[in-house]
């Protein structure tokens, strides 16, 4: 998984959004929260085209970028880096 490029991005978006110094809630929800939610998302997919596999909901097969527990993977993942 390509930790570098979100990490830039993420690093990016925390100083042009003065969140390195000073939390604004709204754009803290909007542009820090919404960076990390399509980073999960993004990374959700890489394990997916990495591991070739799809969460088993028991009746269906679902994507890892749409299952709940790989995104929450995918997001400690990223903030552990």
């Amino acid at each position: 998984m390509e930790f570098l490029k979100y990490m830039v991005e993420f690093e990016k978006i925390l100083g042009e959004s003065g969140s390195v110094d000073n939390i604004d809630e709204e754009t803290w929800r909007l542009e820090v929260m919404g960076l990390l939610s399509n980073i999960s998302k993004m990374l959700a997919k890489e394990l997916q085209q990495e591991l070739k596999i799809r969460w088993d909901k028991g009746s269906y097969l679902q994507e890892l970028d749409q299952a709940p527990p790989t995104r929450i993977l995918s997001l400690a993942l990223f903030l552990s880096a």
